[in-house]
C-alpha cells in the first residue's frame, strides 16, 4: 500500500486541522485504493472514513464508496440493535429501582450531541454499571424476564468485573459491571461514572453519561489493557472523538491515574508500562487535532503511517490468517518498543518453539521491510 495514501486516509480521519477540504477532495479524485478497502474494515474505521467523506464532500472511488456503503449499513443496523437492547434492560432496572450507568461505547454513542462521531465505532454489547450491592440483584433481575448465561460452565463470576454475560433472545450480550477494571474498587468506578455525569437526551430518552475526562479514560484505559489487540483505528478514533470536541479535561486525573498503574495487561493482569499508555494518547490527540499535556506525551512516538502500510501489504497476501496474525502482531510490538511475543505457558517445549521462532521471523520481516520505507 502506497505512503500517499495512507496518509490521506489519515488525514481524511483527522476530526480537526490538518489539510483543507479542498486538498483533501482533489486528493481522493486520484488516489490509488490498493488494499484500502481491506485495511478501513479492518481496522474498524468505514463508518468514520464514510462520515468523513460525507462531511468533506470528497468523493472516493466507487469500488471503495460502494464497500464502505455496504459496512456502515452492516455496522448501523448491528449498533442499533444493541442500542435497543440497551434501553430494553436500563428500562427493567429503572422500574426495579436499580441504580444504572453506561459504560464505554454505549456512553459514547448517547452522548454523541456532545462529541460528534463518537458513535461511528462499531459495538459489539452492552456494557452498564450499576452499584456492587445491587449487582446480584439486577442479575437475577435480567434472567427472571428471558435472559440467561452465555457460558454455564461454573467460574468464579464474583471475583471479575462484571457478572456473568447474558443474553436473551435478542441474541445481544449484556455485562453488568461492578467496576471498570480489577484495579479500581466498585464504589470509586461508581464515583467516576456518576460525580459530574452529563445530561443527555439519547434515543428520546433523559440519560446521564460519565464526563468527557472519564469517557477518554475508560477508552483509553481498556484499548490498552488489551494489548496490541486494542491498538485498531476504531479505538484511536473513540479517544480522538472526545478529544476533538475540546471538552475541559482533568489531565490531572488521568496523570494521577497512570501513576497509580491503574491500567492492567488483560493478558498478564502487570500495571502497562505508562510509555504505551502515552503512545497510545499521543495518537489520538493526533487524529483528533488537538494537543495532549507535555507531562503526557510519550518519549518516543510509534508511526502510524508505515504500520498502517505494513498492515495493508499483509492483508493483501493470500497468507493464512495465523501467519497475517502474527505479522500484525510483531509490526506493531516492535513500533510500541516490546519484546517478540513470548511463549504460551504450558503450551509444550515444542510449540513454544515453534511460537517463538515465527514471531522472530516476523519481527525481522517488518523490521527489514521498515528500513526500506
Amino acid at each position: 500500500m502506497k505512503r500517499a495514501t495512507v496518509k490521506l486516509l489519515l488525514e481524511t480521519l483527522r476530526l480537526r486541522g490538518g489539510m483543507t477540504p479542498e486538498q483533501i477532495r482533489v486528493a481522493w479524485s486520484t488516489v490509488d485504493i490498493t488494499g484500502l478497502r481491506a485495511l478501513v474494515a479492518y481496522e474498524g474505521a468505514e463508518a468514520w472514513l464514510y462520515r468523513k467523506l460525507q462531511q468533506l464532500k470528497a468523493v472516493a472511488p466507487d469500488p471503495l464508496m460502494a464497500e464502505l456503503r455496504r459496512l456502515v449499513h452492516a455496522t448501523s443496523v448491528t449498533n442499533m440493535r444493541i442500542d435497543a437492547q440497551t434501553i430494553a434492560v436500563t428500562s427493567l432496572l429503572s422500574e426495579a429501582s436499580i441504580p444504572w450507568a453506561l459504560l464505554k461505547g454505549q456512553a459514547r454513542r448517547a452522548a454523541v450531541a456532545r462529541f460528534p462521531f463518537a458513535d461511528a465505532r462499531p459495538i459489539s454489547d452492552v456494557d452498564i454499571l450499576v452499584p456492587e450491592h445491587h449487582a446480584d440483584e439486577a442479575w437475577q433481575l435480567l434472567c427472571r424476564t428471558g435472559f440467561k448465561r452465555v457460558y454455564e460452565e461454573p467460574v468464579d463470576w464474583k471475583a471479575d468485573h462484571h457478572r456473568p454475560v447474558l443474553i436473551d433472545a435478542n441474541n445481544v450480550a449484556v455485562e453488568l459491571h461492578t467496576t471498570t477494571c480489577m484495579s479500581v474498587a466498585p464504589g470509586e468506578a461508581w464515583r467516576r461514572a456518576t460525580e459530574g455525569a452529563d445530561d443527555v437526551t439519547w434515543s428520546g430518552l433523559n440519560t446521564r453519561v460519565p464526563n468527557a475526562t472519564e469517557l477518554v479514560w475508560q477508552a483509553l484505559s481498556h484499548s490498552v489493557a488489551d494489548g496490541t489487540r486494542g491498538y485498531y483505528l476504531k479505538a484511536l478514533l473513540s479517544v480522538a472523538a472526545v478529544l476533538s470536541a475540546a471538552p475541559t479535561l482533568q489531565w490531572e486525573v488521568i496523570t494521577q491515574r497512570l501513576a497509580n498503574d491503574e491500567v492492567l495487561d488483560n493478558d498478564t493482569g502487570q500495571p502497562v508500562a505508562h510509555e504505551r499508555v502515552r503512545k497510545f494518547l499521543s495518537l489520538a490527540a493526533a487524529l483528533a487535532g488537538t494537543e495532549i499535556p507535555s507531562s503526557l506525551r510519550p518519549h518516543t512516538r510509534v508511526e502510524l503511517v508505515p504500520l498502517l502500510m505494513w498492515r495493508g501489504w499483509v492483508l493483501s497476501t493470500s497468507l493464512g490468517r495465523a501467519v497475517k496474525d502474527r505479522l500484525h502482531e510483531e509490526a506493531l510490538r516492535a513500533e510500541a518498543m516490546l519484546p517478540v511475543t513470548p511463549a504460551t505457558p504450558k503450551r509444550g517445549v515444542f510449540r513454544a518453539l515453534r511460537r517463538r521462532t515465527s514471531s522472530c521471523v516476523a519481527r525481522l520481516l517488518y523490521v527489514t521491510w521498515r528500513t526500506t520505507q
